[in-house]
């Protein structure tokens, strides 16, 4: 079932918890835990983009996109219903250190438009095998490098779909 490019916002914006704050960064919409020092950052909505193609056409050239980005595994892929599935992780630099950051991307298509939001935004605790993730947080010292790189990835797919 195709649904029209007016309500996929809508569907995200409807599973996303009630009790969040909106907090804009570098064309994004961030979901941010309410009432809470350092809160987790819980999603990232990206801008709707205009582009050609069907839903189908839009979610199959996304997902040979991603398969030439590092960083970027198709985890699962519906062209019929517009829906890909992304996980990525990229590491970036704060400070002397080099950190790590990984995300889960959906991308929402309808003809000729599509938006991508990331959820389950964790940066790594420690380094190598023994490293644990953990939630990203507003306020942490660097989210904004770690979101950066997260939007790198995301842009290098929708440069792609404008060649």
């Amino acid at each position: 079932m195709k649904l029209p490019f007016v309500m996929i916002p809508a569907m995200l914006l409807a599973v996303l918890p009630a009790s969040a704050a909106d907090v804009t960064y570098n064309g994004h919409t961030l979901q941010v835990a309410d009432g809470q020092d350092n809160a987790p950052i819980q999603r990232m909505l990206g801008a709707q983009y205009n582009v050609q193609g069907t839903a189908a056409d839009i979610v199959g050239r996304a997902q040979t996109c991603a398969a030439g980005v590092a960083g970027l595994k198709v985890e699962s892929a519906d062209p019929a219903s517009g829906a890909l599935v992304l996980s990525a992780s990229t590491e970036y630099r704060s400070g002397f250190s080099s950190r790590s950051i990984r995300s889960r991307i959906d991308l929402a298509a309808a003809d000729a438009a599509y938006v991508m939001s990331e959820s389950g935004i964790e940066v790594a605790q420690g380094t190598g095998p023994e490293a644990s993730f953990v939630p990203l947080t507003h306020g942490e010292g660097g989210w904004e490098k770690g979101l950066d790189a997260l939007i790198g990835l995301e842009n290098k797919v929708t440069d792609c779909l404008y060649r």
